[in-house]
């Protein structure tokens, strides 16, 4: 009797799945490591190919996350090179990729990828993947050991048949037993198995997979696997079939779409194989897994890198991408296009009365409107919040100024129906000619921003076609340049202040009541930048507020270092734009500030322009009683300069009235000049408020001045503005 044993299935000993992370990024090794090691994975890391083929052949992980982009070999060829050793079956390799187009995630599918995943992570979906691909490979390995089981059971059985007849109806159970569970296991398992003939005749298909495309398997038993493809994908399969059959025993991969019973679609990552059979016939073995979910998501992003989530139109990115290709098409062939950039007038007040939700509607409906105004080789594009772009192929300026001209006429008109509420607005459009001779995107859309900014100067509702010298332009270009430059001293520290004197009026030379603090910008070479050649620039560009809190911690910290205190005989002036009213934070941030340098609130002033204070009178109002509340002194800068200065005076709470300069100058040699200030003086005085003349040059008129009964005078007749450290010296 023969002492031959069988080696039955052995249990399986629960060990940790083992993920070899190859990233050249050590953040996104870390990270991934943490998230895994967490989920009870071991991992192992390399940052590089060659270390992760190294680390594939020493630790044999169970799955590869592989990066595309890496120093040395990079993902692709380390990908070729895994899969010259290991099939999908036995090493999945998951692609991290940030890129996001169809082709180049089809491009590491057919290199072998077994699935692919785009940067930034996400997590859940990593971890749902991994646990896919494992499962996939255990139940590969299950199936071969039981393949490996079963085929020494038939061995045994046939030595024990010479042997022991005795035990036949047992063996035969035995293996009939064996046979249903591998037999369960091709039906049952979610993948694809079908096995063809030379001519592509389906001879096997497994339940699942026939099942799934909406068949029973006998139905499709000789049939034309053709049939089951969609048609533009016959041709792909045919390729298959020829390639498998004249390379036996080598696996191929192929992305097919099929078709199923209902005509519903499904995207199919097929393996295949030839192998010659003992009668000398060739069989192609076929598996397959449902990838449809990763080609819609594909497709998705795709979409959505080149289209406004909101509106459907094309986005900025994907305009710049067309007018890129226009400008070298134009070097080439000297053709013209126009870019046009449209800006809603005013829209902001939809969104602030009627809300976002009624402001994302009325978008979408200008949106369609606008692409209903264009012809069809015309590209809409939405490139910002309330700005949208018209590309309009070889149409020179004059014929695009025209349909501007229509366009805005036509939006004026439109109306949007909300809630019994007929909404409308207009639109400011800047047109740019696209010439040959186009340096770049950048400057097209640049000169489109300024003729756009153009025509909203000059009212709105307007239609302005770019001119290189033209005086708005060029302004424009000027004030944005200069914003560049307020940014760059604001990130370099490149401001810094100078002080001016102002002395009470009827002791000049003597008694000073307060030391204006004077910002000044510094150039690279060491001199100074006017400020009115920076004012209009802040203004227009919004960086008051952040100038102004510049100015409150440099001042504060200076007051400090120098040790100020409550028995200095004067204040200390510092100017604030009208921007900073508007933010109920900037009060608390000097207040705190304040706090912070022990700080007297009875050692500042603080002064605000007449037209900054007028143009928001609510909230300079506020501004001013709360620093009056805490003991700092209040004054309304170049007063009179304002149209209504008198009307809005008693609703300020300002102490001081600083007279403007263009008043004070000269004025014992203008009879309306004297009037004015006179009358400013005298107002101030009945409404207990004191007085300061600024730009006081001549003694003539720092004696007319006191003659008026001005309370202080300030200008280069007392002292010019000089570096501050100088004044504490003294």
């Amino acid at each position: 009797m023969t002492t031959d044993t069988v080696h039955e299935l052995k249990p399986v000993v629960q060990v940790r799945p083992a993920v070899l992370i190859v990233d050249d990024r050590p953040t996104t090794r870390s990270l991934v490591r943490s998230v895994l090691e967490d989920s009870e994975f071991r991992v192992y890391e390399a940052a590089d190919g060659l270390s992760a083929l190294s680390m594939i052949e020493s630790r044999r992980p169970d799955v590869v996350l592989l990066d595309i982009i890496m120093p040395g070999i990079d993902g692709l060829e380390t990908l070729r090179r895994i899969r010259q050793r290991w099939d999908e079956i036995e090493l999945p390799v998951i692609m991290l990729t940030v890129k996001d187009t169809l082709s180049d995630t089809v491009a590491t599918l057919d290199m072998g990828a077994t699935d692919f995943l785009s940067k930034p992570i996400n997590f859940p979906i990593l971890l749902a993947r991994l646990n896919r691909h494992l499962d996939r490979k255990r139940l590969a390995d299950q199936i071969q050991q039981m393949r490996d089981t079963l085929e020494q059971k038939v061995e045994f059985r046939t030595r024990q048949l010479a042997e022991q007849g005795r035990v036949l109806e047992s063996s035969l159970e035995n293996l009939r037993v064996s046979e249903h569970r591998y037999s369960s296991f091709y039906n049952d398992t979610p993948s694809f198995f079908m096995t063809l003939n030379e001519a592509g005749d389906l001879l096997s298909i497994n339940r699942y997979g026939a099942e799934y495309l909406g068949w029973n398997s006998d139905e499709l038993i000789d049939q034309p696997v053709l049939q089951l493809l969609h048609s533009n994908q016959r041709r792909k399969l045919g390729d298959l079939i020829q390639s498998l059959c004249c390379n036996e025993d080598t696996v191929q991969r192929q992305e097919l779409l099929l078709n199923t019973r209902s005509g519903e679609h499904v995207w199919i990552r097929v393996s295949g194989r030839a192998l010659r059979q003992p009668d000398g016939e060739l069989r192609l073995l076929l598996a397959g897994e449902d990838v449809t979910e990763s080609y819609e998501l594909a497709e998705r992003l795709a979409y959505l890198s080149g289209h406004d989530e909101l509106t459907g139109l094309v986005s900025r990115v994907e305009l710049m991408k067309r007018l890129d290709e226009a400008i070298e098409e134009g070097a080439k062939s000297g053709a013209e296009h126009t870019l046009c950039l449209l800006d809603i007038d005013q829209f902001r007040v939809i969104n602030d009365t009627r809300g976002h939700v009624t402001g994302d509607r009325f978008l979408c409906a200008f949106a369609r409107r606008l692409s209903s105004l264009l012809g069809p080789s015309d590209i809409v594009a939405r490139v910002g919040g309330d700005e949208f772009a018209l590309f309009l192929r070889r149409m020179k300026a004059g014929e695009a100024r025209s349909l501007a001209e229509r366009i805005r006429v036509a939006i004026e008109k439109f109306r949007l129906d909300v809630d019994g509420e007929r909404l409308g607005v207009t639109t400011s459009i800047g047109i740019v000619p696209i010439l040959s001779g186009a340096y770049g995107v950048t400057e097209v859309m640049t000169q489109a921003d300024a003729a756009c900014y153009s025509a909203k100067q000059i009212g709105g509702n307007s239609v302005y076609l770019f001119k290189p010298d033209d005086e708005v332009v060029e302004r424009h270009y000027g004030e944005a340049r200069w914003a560049s430059r307020i940014q760059k001293a604001l990130d370099s520290d490149l401001f810094e202040f100078f002080g001016q004197e102002i002395v009470a009026a009827d002791n000049a030379m003597s008694h000073r009541e307060s030391l204006e603090l004077l910002l000044r910008m510094r150039r690279s070479d060491g001199s100074y930048v006017p400020n009115s050649m920076m004012i209009s620039a802040v203004e227009e560009f919004h960086y008051g507020l952040r100038l102004d809190t510049w100015v409150i911690e440099h001042a504060f910290k200076i007051l400090a270092d120098y040790g100020i205190s409550n028995g200095t005989s004067h204040t200390f002036s510092i100017n604030l734009s009208g921007q900073s009213l508007s933010h109920g934070s900037f009060f608390n941030h000097v207040l705190e500030r304040l706090r912070y340098y022990s700080i007297s609130p009875t050692l500042l002033c603080f002064e605000v322009t007449e037209t900054a204070a007028i143009g928001n009178i609510e909230k300079a109002a506020q501004f001013f009683s709360a620093m009056r509340e805490l003991g700092c002194t209040v004054a309304l800068d170049d007063f009179g300069s304002g149209l209504s200065s008198y009307a809005y005076l008693k609703q300020i709470p300002a102490d001081v009235l600083k007279i403007d300069g263009s008043l004070v100058k000269d004025l014992e040699d203008d009879e309306i000049k004297l009037a004015i200030v006179d009358s400013i003086i005298s107002l101030a005085r009945k409404l207990k408020k004191r007085t300061i003349a600024e730009h006081v040059e001549r003694e003539s008129t720092r004696d007319c001045l006191i003659d008026l009964g001005v309370n202080m005078i300030q200008g280069n007749l007392i002292g010019v503005p000089a570096p501050l450290a100088g004044f504490f010296k003294e």
